[in-house]
Order: C-alpha cells, then structure tokens, then sequence
C-alpha cells in the first residue's frame, strides 16, 4: 500500500486515489482522502448532514440493501462535483430513477443541504423528481470530495461493521479511530484506549475480529494483526467522517 506524508507524518491509511475508481472522484487538487474529509468537517454544516446519513442508512437497509443508497448519493455528489466546476448556479444531474424506492426524503433533503447545494422544491412537495438541485458559491469541491470519500469507504464495509460504526459513540469512535491509527502502523493497542477496545470487543466481537483485534480466551490481553486489504482504510475513512468530533480537525484545507 503506498504512504503519503501529512505535515511530516507518514501514514499508511488513506492511499491516494489516482484515478475514478467504484464512482469516487479522483483527487486532482492532490489532496488526500484525509485531507478532503477534513475539508468536509470545516466547510460544511456536519451536524445537519450527519444526522441525514446516520438516521437514513438504518432505514433503507431492507434486505441489507444499504449498497443501493449509497450509490444514488455518490452519483449526486458525483454530479454535483461535476457542475461545480462548471459554476455556481449549475443545476445538478439528479438520477431519478436509481434513487431506492422507499428514499427517506427529509433526511436526503438535509444531506443536499448540509454539504451547501441549493434545493428548489414546491412547498410541502414529497416527489423527489420535482426537487432540483444546484450549486451554490460557498459549495466547496474538496469537500464534496470528502463526502464521496465517506460515501466509498462505506460503500466497502459490510453492513454489520457500516452498524457498528453508526452506534459508536463519538468518544469510543475517537479512541477506535486513534487505536486503528497506532496498530496499523507497528504499534500494539494503546493503553489509555485499551478499556475501549475491550468494551467494543465484548459489545461485537465479529465486527472488531474483522477489523484485526482478536484474543482466545477472557484471561487473555488483545491484540491486533493485520486484517485483509482495505478494511482498516474504509474503516478509518468512515469513522472520521461520521463520528469523530470536530476539535482537533487539521487545517489541511486552506482556509
């Protein structure tokens, strides 16, 4: 997995996309997926579009579908990032007709909302179709970027570890999120976070296994190894988006 290097750090989390890879934008600005999501988090009204997503993903999981939704949001992104570089005012390609057929409205109102784009609707309208979309000046395209970012490494997970990290609390997420950041590269489980791990651990055993941390028996210390390819990135890049508190977000993104 290739490194990238962050204010002097060296990360192998977040490989820099180079080109358009399962309908995520390539990041030309040279920013990486972290970066954009940091983007995310500074320039866009983040309590609006997270309580859109993660009220919005439990409820249009009907069969475990949670997929479908997904790829209807990164084709809006998609879309949108597209008419922002054309120009504020440009109207947003909305594909209709992928859109899951029992489409949680209100909250994809406030996700449009939350990432700064412009709904034009009839009043008390409820037909997605008659909903047009378009960008706007203060719709920033590094962190649209970002929002496609958190919709891909969702995209990625199952739906039992896209679960648990919606249930995570944003201070067991931030010492997950910081363990995963230790372990990955070299280091074993932090101990200031170890009573975290061992709660979640206990809480979904299955999930946190696929995620590396494994022990046989309740006498026995956790420990982490490296899971299979892509997990722990999606992982990171999904719980930094969604459930990582906003202090502490680096200013990576110019402003």
């Amino acid at each position: 997995m290739p490194e990238y290097t962050v204010k002097g750090e060296t990360s192998l989390m977040y490989p820099m996309r180079d080109e358009v890879s399962r309908g995520c934008a390539t990041l030309k600005d040279g920013s990486t997926p972290r970066q954009s999501i940091d983007c995310l988090l500074l320039k866009t009204d983040v309590q609006y579009w997270r309580r859109g997503i993660l009220e919005m993903l439990p409820r249009q999981t009907k069969g475990g579908n949670h997929k479908q939704l997904l790829t209807f949001l990164i084709s809006n992104v998609t879309n949108a990032i597209h008419a922002r570089k054309i120009g504020p005012k440009m109207l947003v390609t909305i594909n209709y007709q992928d859109a899951p057929s029992d489409l949680d409205l209100v909250n994809w109102r406030r996700i449009m909302i939350g990432l700064n784009l412009v709904l034009e609707e009839p009043d008390t309208n409820r037909n997605i179709q008659s909903i047009g979309v378009s960008v706007a000046s203060n719709t920033d395209v590094t962190s649209l970027n970002g929002f496609l970012e958190v919709l891909c490494f969702l995209k990625e997970l199952s739906w039992d570890v896209v679960e648990f990290i919606i249930s995570l609390r944003k201070i067991d997420a931030s010492a997950l999120y910081e363990t995963l950041s230790d372990t990955s590269n070299g280091f074993s489980v932090p101990d200031c976070f170890y009573g975290t791990v061992i709660e979640l651990y206990e809480r979904n055993m299955s999930v946190m296994r696929t995620l590396g941390f494994y022990r046989r028996s309740p006498e026995e210390h956790i420990t982490w190894t490296q899971p299979e390819r892509g997990s722990i990135p999606a992982m990171m890049g999904a719980i930094q988006g969604l459930c990582k508190p906003l202090s502490g977000v680096q200013e990576s993104c110019g402003q």
